[in-house]
């Protein structure tokens, strides 16, 4: 009778320790689970970020191709007045005043692309910055993934040692109750 309450108590105590393990597995995984959707909403933001700098990027270069139409436009022009200037000595003063306007659009132009340039500039280190982030980011989401199954692993053998002592158990008991023994 003491040997079959010991046995007894001893599989009341496996499982309670199996609870206890899916218990702590449980709030593992809730934890990892979270961690995953931080890390997810992060890469979102990045993302979201990226397209913000691409959709600025085109944006300049759209004013960048207005700005060479403009200069085209203005190159025809000055071709157009010298003409003038030529057939008319009058209008001398008011091309020499057109020309200053445009060497200070050219100008004008020029601090523009430059500005671009450097804006460019800033936005590929930020997306450069923004790439290495990502791959942080998803080399860490492998990582946890990886621990994750090494504990799934770990679970599943723990559950087929569990089921072998289980059917070990069932084996002693009839054993143990079948008639003649």
């Amino acid at each position: 009778m003491s040997m079959k309450n010991l046995l007894q108590n001893l599989l009341m105590v496996f499982a309670l320790s199996l609870c206890g393990l899916c218990v702590s597995q449980w709030y593992f995984q809730t934890v990892q689970r979270n961690m995953l959707a931080d890390r997810g909403q992060q890469i979102f933001d990045l993302e979201t970020k990226i397209q913000g700098y691409t959709n600025s990027i085109q944006t300049q270069d759209h004013l960048i191709g207005q700005l060479d139409k403009q200069v085209a436009q203005l190159n025809r022009d000055l071709l157009t007045n010298n003409e003038i200037v030529v057939a008319n000595r009058h209008e001398i003063a008011r091309l020499n005043a057109l020309n200053a306007t445009l060497t200070g659009a050219i100008g004008r132009y020029t601090n523009d692309i430059v500005i671009l340039t450097n804006r460019l500039a800033t936005a590929d280190a930020d997306i450069t910055n923004l790439l290495a982030s990502r791959e942080e980011v998803v080399a860490e989401r492998d990582k946890w993934v990886s621990k994750y199954n090494e504990s799934v692993s770990n679970y599943n053998y723990l559950g087929s040692n569990y089921n072998t002592l289980v059917e070990r158990w069932n084996k002693l008991q009839s054993q143990t109750n079948s008639p003649g023994k």
